[in-house]
């Protein structure tokens, strides 16, 4: 594929965009091999631009193309979504969550409050053939009630009566797990926002209380992933993670990480000796004349 065989490019050749599309293209395509279920996507800009077009091009490969579930930036307002152009960027489903955080245990008449706005929303992303996706916010503090599996039924009843949406998220504000209910199982998901070293052992609640999958929120990330390269190692590294329930995974994803911040000090050490021009070429590689593209050679962008 190109992202792999990049170093025989001559990226000279290349329109900035094209440039700035790379490192969102290679996150794209590890989210695919790390088999993650789908990828959530916020805002309509240049990931929304990239990603589902990357993804299509894996169609007939495996892993194949990883469905795209846009987020609405907070201050998008559900009723605003211009569907038919979301559609047409290729997106399989679209979150719309509760303008509300629902008190613990709250009641069914709360839950109907909270789901009103979403009727037109929902009615507007299945007729553009999308599947509309439920995130029902809700506080959930250590020492707060939670709804036990029955009430949870009765409330996943009563989303599906009113939205007719068949896949929810539950969005605790907080660290309990509300039970997933047997007659649900396979259908609802939850929303993850904890520090990346606590993923594992929530995930391990999920499991055990009925979740199908979790929607790993960019809450989780280190403040240290800025960078969309930082972003593809560090979700790619999460998601293996996960999947293997394995304990010695985090251990091995914080030595990366230790490593990793060890090696872009050394970078930033260099770059502030002066040994690298503006340009990036290095005054001890010979200048450009030491550059052959056409080779094979390639410059990094830091």
């Amino acid at each position: 594929q190109e992202l792999r065989s990049i170093h025989h490019q001559n990226l000279y050749d290349k329109s900035e965009q094209e440039l700035r599309s790379i490192p969102i293209r290679q996150m794209s395509e590890e989210l695919r091999e790390a088999k993650s279920s789908c990828i959530a996507v916020r805002g309509m800009g240049e990931l929304l631009e990239c990603i589902p077009e990357e993804q299509a091009e894996a169609k007939g490969s495996f892993p194949g193309p990883r469905p795209i579930l846009y987020v609405p930036p907070v201050d998008e307002d559900a009723a605003d979504l211009d569907v038919d152009a979301l559609s047409g960027k290729g997106v399989s489903g679209v979150l719309l969550a509760t303008s509300t955080v629902l008190p613990p245990a709250a009641s069914l008449e709360e839950v109907d409050a909270a789901l009103e706005s979403l009727k037109a929303p929902v009615e507007a992303v299945s007729k553009a053939g999308m599947e509309p996706v439920i995130e029902l916010s809700f506080e959930a503090g250590e020492d707060a009630p939670i709804w036990d599996e029955d009430a949870a039924e009765d409330v996943l009843k009563r989303i599906e009566e009113l939205t007719g949406a068949s896949v929810v998220v539950m969005s605790p504000r907080g660290s309990a797990v509300v039970p997933v209910p047997a007659s649900f199982k396979g259908r609802v998901l939850s929303s993850v926002r904890v520090p990346w070293t606590r993923i594992n052992d929530l995930c391990d609640d999920l499991r055990a209380n009925g979740y199908a999958g979790a929607l790993l929120r960019s809450e989780c990330m280190p403040m240290a992933a800025q960078e969309f390269q930082d972003w593809s190692g560090f979700w790619k590294g999460v998601i293996a993670s996960a999947r293997s329930n394995k304990s010695k995974n985090v251990s091995m994803m914080v030595a990366a990480q230790q490593q990793k911040d060890a090696m872009a000090a050394y970078i930033q050490k260099v770059k502030a000796s002066g040994q690298f021009g503006d340009a990036g070429t290095g005054a001890s590689l010979g200048g450009d004349d030491a550059i052959n593209t056409e080779r094979g050679d390639y410059l990094g962008f830091g």
